[in-house]
């Protein structure tokens, strides 16, 4: 007696939540909440149509194109309405837990012909405390790639250093709380771009009346 049931029957939402426990221990390569989001049923990563959001990324549910995604923060809208994916991105420390209604949500996760994503920012305490990270990939850790070593290409300059922390504590205790946060990415690299052009013996069996537009590449 007393136990849940097995089958929710009250309402037909279909929706999953990140907790702190997944949010705090779950590796992140970039240390973006789109790496989360992707542990979700019926997610995938997708690029972002606006240049300076590509780092950030975005996803997309049931095969959509990612854009008609409303990400809500402390239940304030966030989305890029031109842009698509999120306006302001918020740093994994200061994430308390976030859910995502996939299908059936109610009117207060509306405006949206795809899925909402409902995120929770952490609070102070009245504990003072904080964290603190540094990561950093440097080319002399770093393994030569398979395609490097077949072609016999020099090295790849790389360097990432990723670095942040978060404070919380009381005001005034019992009553007012402050918490901040903050992260960074620095990161350096090249990449190659390769080009093929068509042989000489292949130019010369071309057609005669096309040859001399071989010769612009």
């Amino acid at each position: 007696a007393g136990a849940s049931p097995l089958i929710e029957v009250t309402q037909s939402l279909v929706s999953s939540t990140i907790r702190t426990r997944e949010v705090v221990n779950l590796p992140l390569l970039t240390r973006n909440i789109n790496g989360l989001l992707a542990l979700i049923p019926g997610s995938k990563p997708v690029a972002v149509f606006h240049p300076l959001k590509r780092l950030s990324g975005s996803v997309s549910f049931g095969g959509s194109g990612g854009r008609n995604v409303v990400p809500v923060v402390d239940g304030g809208d966030n989305r890029d309405n031109v842009g698509g994916a999120a306006m302001i991105n918020f740093t994994v420390e200061g994430i308390e837990e976030f859910q995502v209604a996939s299908h059936q949500f109610s009117a207060a996760d509306g405006r949206s012909t795809g899925s909402a994503i409902n995120v929770l920012t952490k609070s102070g305490t009245n504990v003072l405390k904080g964290s603190g990270f540094f990561l950093e990939r440097d080319k002399a850790i770093t393994a030569i790639d398979y395609f490097t070593k077949r072609d016999k290409l020099p090295e790849l300059d790389f360097t990432r250093q990723q670095f942040g922390g978060s404070v919380g504590g009381p005001v005034v205790k019992e009553k007012a709380f402050f918490f901040a946060s903050f992260e960074a990415l620095r990161q350096r690299t090249i990449s190659p771009i390769v080009e093929s052009t068509l042989s000489a013996s292949a130019r010369a069996r071309a057609v005669a009346s096309i040859r001399p537009l071989l010769g612009a590449f």
